[in-house]
């Protein structure tokens, strides 16, 4: 752990999931996210194996990418707060409770619907990114990789966003469970460092 991060560790483990999941359909069906065979057949490995594999090469980079550039900074900051074993800890929590919490939206309204599926990371990846940017609410970001901003500014536009998208169901995208995982993301963070809240106070006061 000293040479290589928790987040490479992840980055690098998903990566080399996907692929082969890409060529392989048989490991795409048995790892995605499907309600109906959670909720029926008892496959609860399901909510946690869907965020190891992508439906494709641009998704993958997209959430890999945005969990490097969030996660090393999360996992140095809670490693200093704390023991650097409760920060991996900690760290783990908020990524693997973020991808399990954004599966309960779909399980909700798709526990019923044997033709639902979702794969994806994307659930962890924002509870990372809510958490990084509660931590440091003034930090400035690039949000959406290139529109620069506050982070206490991008943490409410990042639920109005996914929110409007939702909304259109246009985009096939689980935003309910962006917004899921965000959520607990943040509610994790205030839990472990309430002076969270301030400093967001703060960074909004100017």
């Amino acid at each position: 752990m000293e040479n290589i991060s928790l987040t490479l560790i992840i980055v690098i483990v998903t990566s080399i999931v996907s692929y082969r999941a890409f060529n392989s359909p048989t490991m795409m069906a048995k790892w995605m996210f499907i309600p109906y065979q959670v909720k029926g057949y008892r496959e609860y490995y399901r909510v946690i194996s869907h965020g190891f594999i992508h439906g494709d090469l641009m998704h993958l980079v997209f959430n890999m990418f945005s969990l490097y550039s969030f996660g090393e900074l999360l996992e140095y900051a809670l490693g200093s707060l704390r023991t650097p074993m409760q920060g991996y800890l900690l760290y783990l929590l908020i990524y693997l409770g973020g991808i399990v919490v954004a599966t309960l939206p779909s399980m909700l309204k798709h526990g019923d619907n044997p033709a639902y599926r979702s794969v994806g990371a994307s659930g962890g990846v924002s509870s990372i990114l809510m958490a990084t940017m509660m931590l440091f609410p003034d930090a400035s970001i690039g949000f959406f990789f290139f529109i620069p901003m506050k982070a206490y500014i991008a943490i409410p536009v990042f639920f109005l966003i996914e929110h409007l998208m939702q909304r259109s169901g246009k985009t096939g995208i689980a935003h309910d469970a962006h917004m899921g995982g965000a959520l607990f993301g943040l509610l994790v963070m205030i839990a472990v460092e309430p002076d969270c809240i301030s400093r967001l106070v703060e960074a909004i006061r100017g």
